[in-house]
């Protein structure tokens, strides 16, 4: 029995349909390549999504810093991070592009694999003489600042009018928000997320940077918890500097590294019906 021939018009129709899919699939992949892409190389990773190009500068960090780039997100993760009084790290963040959504910006700060980030500390335990109830208190000698360069009345009004006139308007000549202290131990996640920006469709950033940076500055008054963190750094215990330093206090729990991932990241936001 004779195989069915297929006619000239049908093998011309197959590979034109063929040819028809294999298009389809090429847009889509340069539709999808101009929402999200990533690339990592050495300290510096760069995100690009929904217009946006983020790069990261981690070479300034300290440590063993790891960086990746995923999603619309860029962000560092350390590792047993080891400082001593007087050390400092940086981290920059570079915004470019045109908002093709609604979208936010958001800062990423929290634990190296999840959860809340690991940081230096010295917890004690004293008796309160005015409740007459024994209290603890934990010192955590990293404080973590930001500045924010490049900005403009928009940036100004979507932080919400902070350094401004309480209507975005930025004083004359200012184009820089510097050194502005965003808390050290717990409170530092929760400042930094209170500091995303809602960015309106059409918006342009050009060259809008953020520096976050820590430092374990001299401070009167905690030179002795200083001291007892670079001891137990060095592998004394907690009991034989308790019989040392533990007149008034008593040490109980101590953390001599920091283990923290620090990024910023972009997501859609749903228009309001």
């Amino acid at each position: 029995m004779d195989k069915p021939k297929c006619s000239i018009r049908q093998i011309t129709v197959a590979v034109a349909m063929l040819l028809m899919f294999v298009i389809v699939v090429c847009m889509g992949t340069i539709t999808y390549s101009r929402y999200t892409s990533s690339d990592v190389s050495s300290l510096q990773a760069t995100a690009a999504k929904w217009g946006y190009v983020i790069t990261m500068d981690a070479s300034n960090f300290g440590g063993n810093a790891i960086v990746a780039a995923n999603d619309g997100e860029v962000s560092l993760s350390a590792s047993n991070l080891v400082a001593t009084p007087g050390a400092s790290g940086s981290v920059m963040f570079v915004l470019n592009g045109r908002a093709e959504v609604l979208s936010k910006t958001y800062f990423i700060f929290g634990g190296e694999l999840g959860g809340e980030a690991k940081q230096i500390s010295l917890t004690y335990e004293y008796y309160d003489e005015q409740s007459q109830t024994n209290s603890e208190y934990t010192h955590y000698p990293i404080n973590w600042s930001i500045s924010i360069y490049n900005i403009d009345e928009t940036i100004l009004g979507l932080l919400g009018g902070s350094y401004g006139d309480g209507e975005g308007q930025i004083p004359e000549g200012i184009t820089a928000i510097e050194d502005v202290y965003m808390g050290s131990g717990p409170t530092v996640a929760l400042m930094l997320s209170q500091l995303f920006m809602v960015v309106p469709t059409g918006y342009e950033f050009n060259d809008f940077r953020i520096e976050l940076y820590w430092e374990w500055g001299y401070s009167v008054g905690v030179d002795t918890y200083d001291t007892i963190l670079g001891r137990l750094a060095a592998g004394e215990t907690l009991d034989a500097l308790n019989a040392v330093y533990g007149q008034y206090y008593t040490y109980t729990r101590f953390n001599t590294a920091m283990n923290v991932r620090v990024g910023v990241g972009v997501a859609q936001v749903q228009e309001a019906t």
